[in-house]
C-alpha cells in the first residue's frame, strides 16, 4: 500500500530535529566559541524492486547529521593574526613600561640632569673657591647617579617581572595541550560521528593556545586525528602529547624553550614578544645604559684626577663606582667638597683649568664619534621609535584580527534573527505533517471500514 504513516512520520522527526538546534543556535548566541549547527537533510529511498513507481517516488525525509557551519581557512587565518597581535601587545606593554623608567620628558630626565651637571661644572668655574658651588657640583652628581640607578633598577624589575609572566603563561599552555589532547581522546571515545559541543571546546582551546604561541595545526582522516606544532615542534598528536619545558639560563639571563630536548622556536603570540623583550631589547638597552654611565664616569674621573683641590688633595675620582647600577659619588668628596680638584696647579686656588675641561667635556665626541648627550639623546629617541613602531604594528593586526574575527563570526556565529524566522518555518512544517498523519489515518479508517 502506497499510503503510511512514514513518510509524514519522518517529516515530524526531521520538524523536532530542526527545532531543537535552531533553539540549541540561540541558546549560545553569545557564545564567540559557539559554531552554528544545521540538520543535514535528505530523500530517504524506497527499499523496492528497481524501477517501481514506489523508489522513485521515495518515502521522506531522512535526518543523515547535524552539522557545525564552519570556515576553517578563516578560522586558521584569525588565530594567526591574534597570535602576531598579542606579541606585539606583549611588547608594547614592555616597552611603554621601560620609557616611562627613563621619563626623558621630564625635568628628572637623564639628558636633564647630565646638562645639570655639566652646567654645574661650568658655574663652579667662575667661583672655584666658593663652597657652594662646589657643593652644588656634588649634588648634581649626586642626584644624576641616583636617577641613573634608579633607572638601572627599574629594568632589573622588569626583567624580573618578563620572568614571572613567562613562567605563568608557560604554565597555561601545558594546560591547554593537556586539555587538547583530553578532548581528543573524548572525541574518540564519542559514539557520535559529530561530537559538534567537543569540537567547539577544542577550537576555543585551539585559540587560547594561539594567542601565546605560534599553533600549526593538521586535522588526520578522523576528528581525534588532530596534531598541534607550536612553532617548529610537535606538542599533540591525537591523545598523546608533550608539554613544554622551559629553562632559564642564569649565565647569560635568557630564556630558552624547547619540547622533548629539541629546541623551540616562536615567531608569534605573547610567549614570543616577552621572551624577545627579555633576551634581545632589555640586554640591547641595559648595554647603552651601561656604556654611557661608565662612559659619563670614566671620562669625568680622568679629568678629575689631574685636578688639585683647595687643600691640594689630588689623584682622586669624582664617581668611586661607575657601573649604572651601583654608580656614586665619592664620600670623601661629599664630606670635603673643598677637595674637589678644579684647579690645574697645586696651591693655586684661582686656576679653573680643570673645571673648564669639565665643562667642555660635554661636547667631546667619546662615544661612537659623538658627544655624551649626542649619543644619550640618540639611545633615548631610539626606545621611542621603537615604541611607536610596535604601537602602529599592534593596531595593523588589532584591526586585521578583528576584521577575521568578524568574518569568522558571520560564518559561524548565531543570528538571532534568523534562527527565530527558521523556528516559525519548522513550526509550520511540524504542524503540516501531523496534518499530513491525521490525513493518513482518515483514509486508512474509511478503507478499513468498507473491508
Amino acid at each position: 500500500m502506497v499510503l503510511n504513516f512514514h513518510t509524514a512520520l519522518s517529516g515530524v522527526r526531521a520538524a523536532e530535529y530542526l527545532i531543537s538546534t535552531a533553539s540549541n543556535n540561540i541558546t549560545n548566541a553569545q557564545n564567540p566559541s559557539y559554531a552554528r549547527q544545521r540538520v543535514d537533510l535528505s530523500t530517504a529511498d524506497y527499499m523496492s524492486r528497481e524501477g517501481s513507481l514506489l523508489s522513485q517516488m521515495g518515502q521522506g525525509v531522512e535526518i543523515n547529521k547535524i552539522k557545525r557551519i564552519v570556515d576553517n581557512t578563516i578560522i586558521e587565518q584569525t588565530r594567526s593574526e591574534l597570535g602576531k597581535y598579542s606579541r606585539n601587545e606583549s611588547l608594547k606593554g614592555i616597552l611603554e613600561t621601560i620609557e616611562i623608567s627613563f621619563n626623558e620628558v621630564g625635568e628628572s630626565s637623564i639628558t636633564k640632569l647630565t646638562q645639570d651637571l655639566f652646567n654645574s661644572f661650568e658655574e663652579v668655574s667662575k667661583h672655584p673657591e666658593q663652597n657652594s658651588y662646589r657643593v652644588n657640583v656634588l649634588r648634581s652628581a649626586e642626584t644624576l647617579a641616583e636617577k641613573i640607578k634608579e633607572v638601572s633598577h627599574s629594568l632589573s624589575r622588569i626583567s624580573a617581572e618578563i620572568d614571572s609572566r613567562i613562567r605563568v603563561k608557560l604554565g597555561e599552555v601545558n594546560e591547554l595541550i593537556r586539555d587538547i589532547a583530553a578532548i581528543n581522546q573524548k572525541i574518540g571515545e564519542s559514539s557520535s560521528d559529530n561530537p559538534n559541543a567537543l569540537l567547539d571546546n577544542r577550537d576555543k582551546l585551539l585559540d587560547e593556545l594561539s594567542e601565546y604561541v605560534d599553533v600549526n595545526i593538521n586535522q588526520g582522516s578522523q576528528l581525534n586525528d588532530l596534531e598541534v606544532s607550536i612553532g617548529n615542534t610537535t606538542v599533540i598528536s591525537g591523545k598523546d602529547y608533550n608539554l613544554v619545558d622551559s629553562k632559564f639560563d642564569i649565565k647569560s639571563d635568557e630564556w630558552v624553550l624547547g619540547v622533548n630536548n629539541i629546541e623551540l622556536t616562536l615567531n608569534e603570540g605573547s610567549i614570543a614578544g616577552l621572551i624577545q623583550a627579555k633576551n634581545d631589547i632589555l640586554p640591547d638597552y641595559r648595554k647603552s645604559l651601561e656604556t654611557y654611565t661608565e662612559t659619563l664616569a670614566n671620562e669625568i674621573n680622568n679629568i678629575h684626577r689631574e685636578g688639585y683641590g683647595l687643600d691640594g688633595t689630588t689623584g682622586k675620582d669624582l664617581f668611586s663606582s661607575t657601573n649604572s647600577s651601583s654608580i656614586e659619588v665619592n664620600i670623601e668628596l661629599i664630606n670635603n667638597p673643598e677637595k674637589l680638584g678644579l684647579s690645574k696647579e697645586e696651591g693655586v686656588a684661582g686656576n679653573i683649568e680643570i673645571a673648564q675641561e669639565l665643562s667642555n667635556l660635554q661636547d667631546n665626541k667619546v662615544i661612537d664619534d659623538q658627544n655624551l648627550q649626542d649619543y644619550y639623546q640618540e639611545f633615548s629617541v631610539g626606545i621611542a621609535s621603537d615604541l611607536k613602531n610596535i604601537k602602529h604594528q599592534t593596531d595593523v593586526h588589532r584591526n586585521i584580527h578583528n576584521e577575521l574575527e568578524a568574518h569568522r563570526q558571520s560564518v559561524q556565529g548565531v543570528n538571532i534573527d534568523e534562527e527565530l524566522i527558521a523556528i516559525n518555518n519548522y513550526q509550520q512544517y511540524y504542524q503540516a505533517n501531523l496534518k499530513t498523519m491525521q490525513t493518513v489515518n482518515q483514509v486508512m479508517d474509511s478503507l478499513l471500514s468498507i473491508i
